[in-house]
């Protein structure tokens, strides 16, 4: 909701700017032409996240190589999501040097 405020803010201010404008593309555009597949996905994969999060709420023993721990479930399972997130963008930009290098 604030992203849309925000929007229609700057929008205004360009109509303000430059009255004579022929394309005002927050009201002819609409945001949902502007809500891609890719951000569905990401929507339906943060929502899927949470609730599987929020889910499993009982404690767990997490084992370590020099020791162990208990901890909650939705932390461990929040660990492990933002350690294959980083993976995946550290994985993503390498490939991308690579290729850039050839």
């Amino acid at each position: 909701m604030t992203i849309y405020a925000v929007r229609v803010t700057s929008e205004r201010h360009r109509q303000q700017r430059d009255p004579d404008r022929k394309r005002d593309r927050a009201s002819k555009d609409g945001l949902v032409s502007r809500f891609t597949a890719r951000q569905a996905l990401w929507a339906v994969l943060v929502v899927l996240a949470l609730w599987f999060v929020f889910s499993n709420g009982q404690s767990v023993e997490v084992k370590y190589i020099v020791g162990d721990t208990t901890a909650p479930l939705w932390l461990m399972i929040v660990l492990a999501i933002g350690v294959g997130m980083l993976l995946d963008r550290a994985l993503v930009l390498r490939g991308r040097r690579k290729r850039r290098a050839d």
